[in-house]
């Protein structure tokens, strides 16, 4: 795991994602590594869109990152940390009704989650704006 963080370090996450995957694949369960690993596609699909405008680029590293968090909550149903990263994937995509069900299903485990309160209170703001007339 320290070969990953320090490949991030020199903003390399391409390899950090392949040490990381190592880590995973020695042990299908650490969370820690899975989450790491999806962080790191999050960051390489925002990165494709600001920096390549590679619109198909994000979203392959985007889903990579979804199907981890979505792991994570396989392995671990009560994380709450798991849904709010696939919210926030999807709102880096501007998917604001699908980053809020992911709001809300955090919310329905844990309904005093601040963070997710936030969330929710701000995504509902940016879903009524959308639909809004003349949007």
């Amino acid at each position: 795991m320290r070969k990953s963080l320090d490949a991030e370090g020199v903003n390399n996450s391409k390899q950090a994602i392949g040490f990381v995957s190592k880590a995973i694949e020695l042990d299908g369960q650490f969370v820690g590594a899975i989450d790491w690993r999806a962080t790191l596609y999050k960051a390489e699909g925002l990165k494709a869109l600001q920096d390549e405008d590679n619109i198909e680029k994000a979203r392959m590293y985007y889903q990579k990152a979804i199907n981890d968090y979505l792991r994570i909550h396989e392995i671990e149903p009560k994380d709450v940390d798991s849904l709010l990263g696939i919210s926030t994937v999807y709102f880096e995509q501007k998917d604001y009704v699908q980053s809020k069900k992911y709001v809300d299903e955090a919310l329905g485990i844990d309904p005093n989650n601040t963070d997710a309160r936030k969330m929710s209170r701000g995504l509902v703001r940016l879903i009524n704006k959308q639909s809004s007339p003349g949007q």
